[in-house]
């Protein structure tokens, strides 16, 4: 989500993590339109990050994000 710019996935702690995981399953299994969004965001940040050295640039833009403040 972060380095996606928006909500891809829900995100999961700790203490609500069985309901929320439960909840998130379900959804992604049942709901064809929020698995596809799912899905074609996945596609859109495989297209951005490119497919070598992305490590790399995932750690610089979390340092990016972390210096502006974002």
């Amino acid at each position: 989500n972060l380095i996606y710019g928006k909500k891809l996935v829900e995100e999961v702690i700790q203490k609500d993590m069985t309901n929320l995981t439960r909840v998130e399953l379900n959804r992604i299994l049942n709901d064809c339109n929020y698995r596809e969004e799912m899905k074609e965001g996945y596609r859109v940040l495989k297209r951005d990050l490119g497919e070598r050295g992305v490590s790399q640039r995932i750690g610089e833009r979390m340092i990016e994000l972390l210096n502006s403040g974002t």
